[in-house]
């Protein structure tokens, strides 16, 4: 058996082909994850503070969430968030 489908078996459960649930839209996708883990004012609909560009970067370390995942899978799962906002944005 391969290691992705011993992985999915062992862990999370979700089938690798004809997932009933799965969707293909990149933005909405994103967008969902930035409302899970900034579920503050700056996901209004124009994604800004309203100050200035420096008090809006001091905010953002301020509340940027913990996102826990295995050391060895850092680069994975941060190539991985950065391949998703790409698709989101286009």
């Amino acid at each position: 058996m391969s290691s992705c489908l011993e992985h999915s078996k062992e862990t999370h459960q979700i089938p690798l082909k004809d997932f009933a649930e799965a969707i293909n839209d990149y933005k909405k996708i994103y967008q969902e994850l930035k409302l899970f883990l900034f579920p503050t004012i700056i996901n209004k609909t124009d994604n800004s503070l309203d100050t200035d560009d420096r008090t809006r970067r001091r905010y953002l370390r301020l509340i940027q969430p913990c996102v826990f995942f295995p050391a060895l899978e850092y680069e994975q799962t941060s190539k991985l968030i950065d391949w998703l906002q790409e698709k989101a944005e286009g």
